[in-house]
């Protein structure tokens, strides 16, 4: 009896353990689930460096443009194979930290094949003389060498073409820290030769014709002091920045012909801050718009003027001191393009760099700065700049030792001509110190 007892719990054991193998299991409650996070949340938990602005379509480039809009967008970017290609300090730390971080191969979402780029991009060299210069234009590069006191011109940026002119001193074929300068489709040059308070013309780079006029004097007819800048108008006529005397001096020819002056001192005091209308402190450069109007970077008042002519009529300013947006710290070069845009040079003297500016009119609309942040290595005080029909920009890059060429403003393909940037003085023929003017002439 008590064997068929314990058959039947046994029995009775295995079927509960069977039933309870075989019963539905109890659901496990659902985990939690994990929201998307939509690219406005992305961006802000991720950091750039600084390297975008605020706005993508601020940015001119447009492989620049479509790498922050994909950024933003927490899409994938395609990063040059080389970050320092990407020129911009912040830039590169941000490339270099998502290709660390997200391997990746050719290709991608800005749909520019960076593989093919660097065999064409210039090498980015600070001095000395590029191997190649894939870019030329078909122009002449002129340029003044300060304190050589020579013009010399080149036909690239290998320095192809070499010829220089002039020596030290006050007499015939000599300069004495020439400036800003003007070159007419002929040939025919017209420089200020600043510290000799005079402006002269030569017919060409062998300094045939060589004519001189003006001596140095205080606010009248046939004198100037230190004038930093001169450029003729479509009738031939000679403007004249006569920047130690707060005026701006138009003749008809090298005789002082119809010599008519515009500007005055702060409270008629040259050096003086200007507070009236016609008051100039410190003019360096002026510019022409496809109207005939008259721009003046206007040095010591860190902004720029603007009049109908000479006459002083349709009298207007732009910009306060500063480094923020509408501001200058020391505009020296002015120059317009084919679009009546207006690009201004600013040097900063306290970190030896400074910008080039362009905007597309005297309300400041469009301001847009090269490089985006100062100090940059590769201008530093740049003093000139000129364009060509194709908006290419030409910088006299003076504390740099050369000149530089960028495509626009974003600095792609910037390349630079600075023979021997940091060579002691006077060890290297070709050497540059302090190029302060420079003007391009396209050939047909």
């Amino acid at each position: 009896m008590k064997t068929k007892y314990y058959l039947f719990l046994t029995t009775l054991f295995i079927v509960m353990i069977f039933a309870l193998g075989c019963a539905p299991q109890q659901q496990k409650p659902a985990t939690p689930s994990i929201e998307k996070t939509s690219p406005s949340e992305i961006k802000q938990t991720r950091d750039d460096f600084g390297c975008f602005s605020s706005s993508c379509s601020s940015i001119p480039d447009p492989y620049g443009k479509q790498q922050c809009e994909d950024w933003k967008a927490g899409k994938q970017v395609q990063w040059p194979p080389d970050c320092s290609m990407m020129q911009y300090g912040p830039c590169i730390k941000l490339c270099e930290t998502e290709k660390k971080a997200n391997p990746q191969p050719t290709g991608g979402s800005s749909g520019q094949n960076y593989t093919q780029q660097p065999a064409q991009q210039p090498q980015q060299q600070l001095t000395g003389i590029p191997k190649e210069d894939p870019g030329a234009e078909n122009v002449y590069i002129y340029f003044t060498d300060f304190k050589h006191n020579r013009i010399i011109r080149i036909e690239d940026m290998i320095g192809r073409g070499w010829i220089s002119f002039g020596t030290s001193g006050s007499g015939v074929n000599q300069f004495n820290n020439p400036n800003h300068f003007f070159v007419q489709p002929d040939g025919h040059i017209y420089i200020a030769d600043t510290l000799n308070h005079r402006i002269v013309r030569i017919d060409d780079m062998t300094g045939k014709g060589w004519v001189s006029y003006g001596s140095q004097g205080m606010r009248s007819v046939g004198h100037f002091q230190n004038p930093s800048s001169v450029l003729l108008d479509k009738q031939g006529r000679i403007y004249v920045v006569d920047d130690g005397n707060c005026r701006i001096v138009r003749m008809d020819d090298m005789n002082g012909a119809g010599w008519i002056e515009y500007g005055r001192g702060g409270g008629d005091r040259c050096g003086q801050p200007a507070t009236e209308q016609g008051e100039l402190n410190g003019p360096k450069d002026i510019a022409f718009d496809s109207q005939g109007r008259i721009y003046i970077s206007d040095d010591f008042d860190q902004r720029i003027v603007r009049i109908n002519d000479l006459t002083g009529a349709g009298w207007v300013t732009y910009g306060t001191k500063g480094t923020g947006v509408g501001q200058f710290l020391q505009p020296q070069s002015i120059t317009l393009d084919v679009q009546d845009r207006i690009y201004v040079s600013d040097e900063d003297k306290t970190t030896q760099g400074g910008y080039i500016v362009r905007m597309d009119d005297m309300s400041g609309k469009g301001w847009i700065t090269f490089p985006p942040a100062n100090p940059d290595p590769r201008i530093r005080l740049p003093h000139d700049i000129k364009l060509t029909a194709s908006g290419h920009i030409y910088i006299a890059n003076t504390r740099n030792n050369g000149i530089a060429r960028m495509d626009d403003m974003s600095g792609k393909w910037w390349i630079s001509y600075a023979p021997c940037g940091e060579c002691s003085q006077g060890t290297d023929p070709h050497q540059l110190e302090a190029p302060k003017g420079i003007f391009i002439i396209e050939k047909k």
